[in-house]
């Protein structure tokens, strides 16, 4: 914990915080601070923040803090490298709808950024990380942890699987492709020097 002689690094905050997949409105909720106090942690003004807020903001984000001291997320945020975020709204059209083994889930696409970004077609909060273990997210629709393994994108309550959930898929995708070419993001000014990597939609 945060002594007056000892403060934790603000980078290692910020990067927590992003592993985790919280807004700093979100983490001074948690800790009971404005985000104008978040702000001043992760900025220049830390040591006008009480050793209580610093001491809650590390005990709620221990498990980030922890996985970066292992060097397991230290590169997310040494020297803000472009990492890889998703949309977590399964209503999302950047997430496409795949039917395997008649269980149907979802297969997100990933931006590269190297700070927190809102989705392109929704608006969502962007995670970069498993909203289960916050794992940094790498390719694919699924967890890499070997202890984890679950699905970024969770299906919605009711999804129906089987035959009916194989058909609402393939409606669903066509449904995508009609609205992407409808938006053409990839053109878009708003993801300029952004590079999207979206699943076919076939």
């Amino acid at each position: 914990m945060a002594t007056p002689g000892s403060r934790p690094d603000p980078r290692i905050l910020r990067a927590a915080r992003h592993l985790r997949g919280w807004t700093q409105k979100r983490l001074a909720d948690e800790v009971s601070a404005s985000q104008a106090t978040i702000s001043a942690v992760e900025g220049d003004g830390m040591d006008s923040v009480s050793d209580r807020i610093l001491d809650a903001i590390e005990r709620v984000l221990a498990p980030q803090i922890d996985a970066i001291a292992r060097g397991t997320a230290l590169r997310a945020e040494a020297a803000s490298p472009p990492v890889l975020w998703f949309c977590p709204n399964p209503e999302c059209i950047s997430n496409v709808p795949m039917e395997l083994d008649g269980e149907v889930w979802y297969y997100p696409s990933l931006v590269r950024a190297a700070e927190p970004q809102r989705c392109s077609y929704c608006s969502t909060p962007l995670r970069c990380a498993c909203p289960h273990c916050h794992e940094p997210v790498v390719e694919g629709a699924f967890c890499r942890n070997l202890a984890c393994g679950a699905a970024l994108v969770t299906p919605p309550a009711g999804t129906p699987q089987g035959e009916e959930g194989r058909r609402a898929a393939d409606e669903r995708r066509a449904r995508i492709r009609e609205l992407r070419d409808l938006t053409r993001l990839r053109d878009h000014p708003l993801v300029e020097g952004r590079r999207r990597e979206e699943p076919p939609v076939r």
